[in-house]
């Protein structure tokens, strides 16, 4: 796998760059289609039948539902929700019915990789098509490429039909672009192999402890060095893809914008996985009557949409409470003070949001309910003294090069880029950022490269959801 994470860089971009650019868009847009496929073959061979299937069947019903908008609408519905539940929830489901029951009801699906952002996409195109927002797609390549586009497939951002039809026609990119594009597929690449990779193993060895044998600064490490993963590796694959689509003429919305640095859990959850709440608050918050019907019903509101959340990200019961645990936090933010610019936790917010993402990731990386409590319990719990494996595990982990990863991660989860261009126009020197920021990029290009050599295969966090 190391080995494909060599070829896609060194291979498989440079080629599909070169074919986009030099083609007509109507030429490469077919080819642009196969390599997309054959990229998802590459990881899930028995599954692209499913993912074109899946194209061809939303095709149909955005044709369909001008003529019949409420059964469109429900078959859209059912095809598309049932495809999730059936690869994600189905094993779930029979095994908690096994467990209220004490009958043994049991079966092993394999969830294809990116099905949950490619149903949410197309999910979106029909219900922009019956809302009238888009028009439904003639060309069923145009709209598999839509759906199938190879650097947002797997774990996206999710990206609605309407922000991408024009280029399906006709795109171009500058070489000002192609430029911006290469250094933030660099960056983005450097914050999963030089930053997040690096935090796993942190998290992986203090999650795989008993609870009882770590201190409360082993717990706390742990939990944040797995906060700081998972946030280097989402936002890290986003900007490879935002930056691939700038390279190749399409243009991406953000996914992330520094949502450690956010003063309330409203905040955080507007830089947080951006597209996503954006999904939910567009075809779930608002139909629900969004805050339009007084306080509590806006509570409601947004506890239903953070428990969907929860629920979108997997099928265990830690997510369900990862996600309510959200919700009730903003619900109450909302609660407090309808105006968040009120700031009710002026002074303290950003502490306020980080300790609570942290003990909120521990539900959401825990195996388990029980881990989870147990291990919340052992960061809030002073013990008597490190143990024996706590020892060995800070000997061989908690070393130099992880405290400084951790420390430039903690740093640099803030808006750095912004600060150091304000310091250089400040020392007069603004001319010189961007050449200083590109010469950088191939550094932290080469370096990654460098590291995947050495690493073992470790793929990202979201490519199980």
């Amino acid at each position: 796998m190391v080995f494909s994470s060599f070829v896609f860089v060194s291979l498989f971009l440079p080629i599909v760059f070169l074919v986009n650019h030099k083609l007509p868009s109507r030429v490469s847009n077919a080819v642009l289609i196969v390599f997309s496929l054959l990229l998802y073959a590459w990881g899930e061979p028995v599954y692209v039948a499913l993912l074109v299937a899946a194209i061809l069947a939303n095709y149909g019903i955005a044709l369909f539902i001008q003529a019949r908008p409420r059964l469109g609408t429900a078959l859209a519905l059912l095809l598309n929700l049932g495809l999730l539940y059936g690869c994600k929830y189905l094993s779930f489901t029979l095994e908690t019915i096994s467990a209220l029951t004490g009958r043994s009801f049991s079966v092993h699906v394999h969830m294809p990789i990116g099905v949950s952002f490619y149903t949410f996409q197309a999910m979106s195109y029909v219900f922009d098509v019956k809302r009238g927002v888009c028009r439904p797609q003639r060309s069923l390549s145009k709209l598999m490429l839509y759906i199938a586009l190879f650097p947002q497939l797997i774990a996206g951002p999710i990206v609605k039909y309407s922000d991408i039809e024009s280029y399906l026609d006709d795109r171009h990119a500058s070489a000002e672009e192609i430029a911006r594009g290469f250094r933030r597929f660099c960056v983005g690449l450097a914050k999963k192999v030089l930053v997040a990779n690096v935090l796993a193993k942190a998290a992986d060895a203090a999650f795989a402890l008993a609870p009882g044998d770590m201190s409360v600064a082993i717990a706390w490490l742990g939990a944040a060095a797995y906060a700081l993963q998972i946030y280097y590796d989402f936002s890290g694959y986003s900007d490879m893809a935002i930056g691939i689509g700038l390279a190749l003429g399409f243009r991406f919305r953000e996914n992330f914008a520094h949502p450690y640095a956010a003063s309330s859990m409203r905040g955080f959850w507007r830089r947080w996985h951006i597209s996503l709440s954006l999904w939910f608050r567009e075809y779930v918050y608002i139909p629900l009557g969004g805050n339009r019907r007084g306080p509590l019903r806006t509570a409601a509101n947004r506890l239903i949409v953070f428990l969907l959340t929860g629920l979108w990200h997997g099928a265990n019961w830690t997510f369900l409470v990862w996600g309510l645990g959200n919700g009730i936090l903003v619900a109450i933010e909302g609660l407090i003070a309808p105006d968040e610019r009120s700031r009710p936790l002026w002074g303290v917010g950003r502490l306020y949001v980080i300790v609570a993402c942290i003990c909120l990731f521990v539900v959401f990386r825990a195996d388990s309910l029980g881990h989870a409590a147990a291990y919340l319990s052992r960061m809030w719990t002073w013990p008597a003294g490190a143990t024996d494996a706590e020892r060995v595990l800070i000997a061989g982990l908690f070393d130099g090069h992880m405290i400084l990863t951790m420390a430039m991660a903690t740093v640099c989860a803030g808006n750095r880029a912004g600060t150091l261009r304000r310091g250089f126009a400040a020392m007069g020197a603004g001319h010189f950022f961007e050449p200083c920021a590109y010469l950088c990029s191939l550094g932290l290009l080469l370096l990654s490269l460098f590291a995947l050599a050495s690493q073992t295969y470790n793929p990202f966090i979201y490519f199980r959801f």
